[in-house]
C-alpha cells in the first residue's frame, strides 16, 4: 500500500477567507460524504465514515468538493459550502490512501484450502498473491484466505479465482484510538489513580492472587520495548498499572497478572508491514490474525485470559446484523476470532472510539460497538471446530453475554471526553483521561481516550479474576457493572445505547477501588477485611486543586525566557449553519488562513503524541507548549475548544501560534473566560493543531486539557 503526501497548498489572502472556507466540510478522519448533516446533528448517512488516524482514497467528487460560494467576502455572513462547514474539516484535500483496500481481499472457502490464483503459473510477481490465513497456528478457525494484488496497474477483480470473484471482501483499515506522551509529571499519575480508585488489592487481601494474562492486541510487537508506535507499549504499561502486574517482555518481570503484547497493527506508511518493531496501523485480517496469535499461545494452560482491544474502525464501512451475522469476510474473520477467544474461555473488550478533531462523526467504532450483539453459543463453538470438552463459555443461565464488553472513557470530572463520539455510550464508564502506566522502568503516558478507558477496564477485570478465580466471566463482569455507581447528568441517568435485549440500560461508573470492595464482601468471610477494603477507597476522586497547584508550581519554576506570553488577535464570528445553535466559531480578523489551515478531516496514520501535552486553561490565559515530536514541523494553526457545562461549545482558531517545545507560551484571550452564546464558563478543553511535516503531508492532532 501506498500513501502519497497530501499537497499543501499556500494560504488564503485574508480577502478571500470565505471563499476558500468552501472547502472545509464535515467529516471523520475518514469521510465519504458528509459526516455532519446539515440541520439535523442527528442525522447520519450510510456512507459516513470518520475514524481515529486512517486514511481512504475515496476522491471527493462532484457536490464534495464544490468550491462556488457568493461574492461576499464578510466573514459574518452565511457562504455556500456545498452542504459542508468549517468546524468538520476540509474537502479541499485528496483523500490519501485506500481505507478499504480493492487490492486485498478477504475470502472465506468453504473447503479445505484456498483456491490459488488463475495466473500463479504464469508470473507470480504480479497479479493476485494467495496469503492462507492463520498459518502455523494450532487454533480452530474457519479456511480464510487473503489475495494481496501485486500489479501492474490497477487491481483487477476479473482475475481471482473463479469460486472467489465475487465473494470477497475488501480489507479495511483499523488504528489506535488515541494520542499519547511519555514525558509528563507525577501530578498527572496522581489524576489517574484517584480518577480510576487504583488500589494494592495484594496487600489488602494478604495474598498474591492467581496468575492472569492480559493480551493487548496492538501495534506493538510480542517483544514490546522493539514497539516504534508508543501506542500499544504504552496501553500494556497502563493495564499492568492498573492490575497490579507486569509487562515481562519490557521489564523482564514474572509475575501474576502479566500483560504481553500482540502484534495487530503492523503497517507503516509508504513502508507496508513491520513484524519486527510494529507498526501505527492495520487491517481487519491483520488484528484477526493477531487475535489467533493470542488464543493459540494461552490455549492448553490453566490460566484465564483477558484480550484487550483499543482499537477501532467506523462502522460506517460495513456492520454485522443485530445477531452478529453478516456476509462480509473482512468482518466475521474479526467476529470468528473474538468468537473462538470466548468459546475458549477469555474475556474480550475493546474501545468505543473517539471523535477525530474537526469531524462530528458518531456512534462506536467497531468492534466496541459489538457490545450490543450476542456472543457465541455452543453451537457457534463447534462451527468453529472446538470439541465439547474445549468450550467454555459464560454460564448459559446469564441473560446476555455480548460479543465484547466496552467501555466509555470519562474525564477527571466524570464527564464525557471532548472527543466523545454520539451515541456511543457503553454500560461501564470509566476513567480515560490521563492515563500513565509504567513499563521498562519509566513512567508511559499519558495516553486520553476510549483506548484507556478500554484499558482500565481490562485492569481492573483481570485485578478481581487474579483474587476470585472460580468466577466464571459472566459473574466477574456482572459484578463490575454493579459495583459502578450508576451515572447521571443533570441528575438523569445515562442510558447506554451499546447493550443487548434485556439488560439494564443504566450507565455505571466503575472504579478499581469499588469493584474489589464488592467482590469481597461477595467471596470473603471475614467482613472485617471488606470494610478496611471500603474505608480505603471512601471520598475516591481526583483532586483537582492538587492537580492544579502541581501544575502551577511547575509553571512558575520556569525562567521568563522559557515562558513567552501573546494576546489573542482580534476575532471574528464565523456563521456555521452544520452547527448547532449553542455552538459558536470564531476566526482571526486579519489572520491569512486557508482550508489547508483548519482541522482536516482526510487524516492519514500519524505520529499519536498529543500535540500539546502539558496546555492548560487558567481564567483567560491559555498555557501552550509542543510535544517534541513536532519540534520540526511547521505548525499553521491552533484551534481551542471550550466547552460548559450544559453542551455549549466555541472553537477560537488562533492561527499559527509560536509554539516550541522548550517553552510555555502563555496566550491572554478574554475570550477563554465565557462562552458566547450561554455565558456560561468553560469546564472542558480541547486543544487541536494543523501540522505539516518535511514530505509536506499536513494533518490534524489534538488532545483535551484541563479548565481551572
Amino acid at each position: 500500500m501506498s500513501i502519497e503526501p497530501k499537497p499543501h497548498a499556500p494560504a488564503a489572502p485574508s480577502s478571500t477567507l470565505t471563499r476558500t472556507l468552501a472547502g472545509v466540510f464535515a467529516g471523520g478522519l475518514v469521510t465519504l460524504g458528509s459526516a455532519c448533516p446539515v440541520g439535523d446533528d442527528d442525522a447520519t448517512s450510510d456512507d459516513e465514515i470518520g475514524t481515529t488516524q486512517t486514511d481512504t482514497t475515496t476522491s471527493t467528487t462532484g457536490d464534495d468538493t464544490d468550491t462556488d460560494t457568493d461574492t461576499d467576502t464578510d466573514t459574518d455572513t452565511d457562504t455556500d459550502t456545498g452542504g459542508h462547514e468549517l468546524p468538520c474539516g476540509n474537502t479541499s484535500a485528496n483523500a490519501p490512501a485506500a481505507l478499504c483496500d480493492p487490492g486485498r481481499q478477504i475470502f472465506q472457502a468453504e473447503g479445505e484450502g484456498c483456491p490459488p490464483p488463475d495466473d500463479v503459473d504464469m508470473d507470480p510477481t504480479t497479479g493476485w498473491q494467495l496469503q492462507p490465513m492463520f498459518a502455523g497456528l494450532g487454533v480452530p478457525l474457519p479456511t480464510y484466505c487473503r489475495y494481496v494484488w501485486l500489479g501492474p496497474a490497477a487491481p483487477n477483480q476479473d482475475e481471482l479465482p473463479l469460486g472467489v470473484l465475487g465473494q470477497s471482501s475488501d480489507d479495511c483499515l483499523l488504528v489506535p484510538q488515541s494520542p499519547l506522551d511519555s514525558l509528563m509529571e507525577g501530578a498527572f499519575e496522581d489524576a489517574f489513580s484517584e480518577g480510576l480508585g487504583l488500589i494494592d488489592a495484594g496487600a489488602m487481601l494478604g495474598r498474591a492472587g492467581n496468575p492472569v494474562f492480559i493480551s493487548v492486541v496492538d501495534t506493538a510487537p510480542a517483544l514490546t520495548k522493539n514497539g516504534q508506535s508508543e501506542h500499544g507499549p504504552v496501553i500494556a504499561g497502563i493495564i499492568s498499572n492498573v492490575t497490579g502486574g507486569c509487562v515481562p517482555s519490557y521489564d523482564g518481570l514474572i509475575c501474576q497478572r502479566q500483560v504481553q503484547t500482540v502484534l495487530g497493527l503492523p503497517q507503516v506508511v509508504d513502508g507496508g508491514p513491520n513484524k519486527t518493531q510494529g507498526g501505527y496501523y492495520g487491517y481487519q485480517s491483520e488484528l484477526a490474525e493477531g487475535i489467533a496469535t493470542a488464543i493459540d499461545g494461552w490455549v492448553n494452560t490453566d490460566v484465564h485470559m483477558i484480550i484487550n482491544l483499543s482499537v477501532g474502525w467506523e462502522t460506517s464501512l460495513g456492520e454485522l446484523g443485530p445477531q452478529g451475522d453478516s456476509t462480509a469476510a473482512n468482518l466475521t474473520i474479526v467476529r470468528d476470532t473474538i468468537n473462538l477467544a470466548t468459546c475458549s474461555g477469555a474475556l474480550v473488550i475493546a474501545a468505543t472510539g473517539n471523535q477525530p478533531p474537526g469531524s462530528c462523526a458518531d456512534r462506536a467504532t467497531g468492534p466496541g460497538s459489538w457490545e450490543a450483539m450476542p456472543g457465541p453459543t455452543e453451537v457457534t463453538c463447534e462451527g468453529l471446530g472446538l470439541a465439547s470438552d474445549e468450550i467454555f463459555l459464560p454460564d448459559p443461565s446469564s441473560d446476555f453475554w455480548p460479543l465484547v464488553f466496552a467501555a466509555t472513557p470519562l474525564d477527571w470530572a466524570r464527564e464525557n471526553l471532548g472527543d466523545f463520539r454520539p451515541d456511543s455510550n457503553a454500560r461501564i464508564a470509566l476513567t480515560g483521561f490521563g492515563g500513565v502506566g509504567h513499563s521498562g522502568g519509566s513512567q508511559r503516558g499519558p495516553l486520553t481516550g476510549s483506548s484507556v478507558s478500554a484499558a482500565s477496564l481490562s485492569g481492573i477485570a483481570a485485578m478481581i479474576w487474579s483474587y476470585y478465580p472460580s468466577l466464571p466471566a459472566s459473574e466477574l463482569m456482572a459484578l463490575i457493572y454493579a459495583s459502578g455507581a450508576p451515572r447521571t447528568v443533570d441528575g438523569n441517568p445515562v442510558a447506554a445505547s451499546l447493550h443487548g435485549p434485556g439488560t439494564s440500560e443504566t450507565q455505571r461508573v466503575v472504579t478499581a477501588c469499588r469493584a474489589l470492595t464488592d467482590a469481597c464482601y461477595l467471596h470473603e468471610a471475614d467482613d472485617a477485611l471488606c470494610q478496611n477494603i471500603e474505608v480505603a477507597c471512601a471520598g475516591d476522586g481526583v483532586s483537582m486543586e492538587n492537580w492544579w497547584q502541581g501544575y502551577t508550581d511547575g509553571v512558575n519554576s520556569l525562567s521568563e525566557t522559557d515562558k513567552p506570553t501573546g494576546v489573542a488577535p482580534e476575532m471574528s464570528e464565523y456563521e456555521c449553519e452544520a452547527c448547532p445553535d449553542d455552538t459558536t466559531v470564531k476566526l482571526p480578523l486579519d489572520e491569512d488562513l486557508g482550508p489547508e489551515d483548519m482541522p482536516n478531516s482526510w487524516v492519514i496514520p500519524q505520529p499519536e503524541d498529543p500535540p500539546c501535552p502539558m496546555c492548560g486553561l487558567q481564567d483567560d490565559d491559555g498555557y501552550m507548549t509542543l510535544d517534541g515530536a513536532y519540534a520540526n514541523m511547521s505548525l499553521n494553526n491552533v484551534g481551542v475548544t471550550i466547552m460548559d457545562a450544559y453542551g455549549g461549545k466555541e472553537t477560537i482558531y488562533y492561527g499559527a501560534l509560536p509554539l516550541t517545545a522548550s517553552s510555555v507560551y502563555i496566550l491572554n484571550d478574554p475570550d477563554l473566560l465565557l462562552i458566547d452564546r450561554s455565558n456560561e464558563p468553560p469546564v472542558r478543553a480541547y486543544v487541536t493543531m494543523v501540522f505539516t511535516d518535511a514530505t509536506g503531508r499536513t494533518f490534524t492532532v489534538g488532545n483535551q486539557i484541563p479548565v481551572r
